[in-house]
């Protein structure tokens, strides 16, 4: 139930269903190359069954899907890596 794209630097898994049956808000960054953990955030609205799109700027679309009480998610959710540092 999760979304998940890569971009060239990061791979973004987000929301899903939890094995107790809920929705998760929860968003995983890594490192597109080592797979190596680099942040975790919050989505504004818990979903699953989402759509992640890398886009061409680096950034990903996070899209549609359900909440937990299986009512669709009308709203899209941008995530915006941090630069490199």
């Amino acid at each position: 139930g999760c979304a998940a794209a890569a971009t060239d630097r990061d791979l973004v898994i987000a929301g899903g269903t939890l094995a107790s049956g809920g929705v998760t808000d929860s968003v995983e960054v890594f490192d597109a190359t080592s797979l190596a953990p680099i942040a975790t955030a919050q989505l504004g609205v818990a979903r699953t069954g989402a759509t992640a799109i890398a886009l061409p700027n680096g950034q990903v679309m996070i899209a549609g899907g359900v909440d937990g009480n299986g009512e669709p998610i009308a709203t899209l959710e941008l995530f915006t890596p941090a630069p490199d540092e």
